[in-house]
């Protein structure tokens, strides 16, 4: 799981200027391909982990990418990141016979 978590981080770096919709299709496809890998099983403790971790690095992107106000949440909300923006939410990503 912390490898990961560092792969993500290492995606969602402030140095990366690629569009938003590059960044989230690459984030979408290794937590794609971690879901795939990982799919036996309940992940229930796993994937509330790793949710909580993108969603504050995929935040902290955009709140920099915006010159907003650190802390701030604004239009960036859980729902506004995992709809509206397109990141992947980690119990969608499971294939049908896994437990979750």
């Amino acid at each position: 799981m912390q490898r990961l978590k560092d792969k993500v981080g290492a995606m969602l770096v402030p140095g990366n200027k690629r569009r938003w919709d590059e960044v989230r299709d690459a984030l979408n496809r290794t937590l794609r391909g971690w879901a795939g890998y990982f799919s036996r099983g309940s992940h229930y403790a796993s994937d509330k982990t790793i949710e909580s971790h993108v969603y504050d690095r995929v935040r902290n992107l955009l709140v920099r990418r915006h010159k907003m106000l650190p802390r701030s949440i604004g239009l960036f909300s859980k729902d506004a990141v995992f709809g509206e923006l397109g990141v992947m939410r980690m119990r969608h990503g499971r294939r049908a016979g896994a437990l979750s």
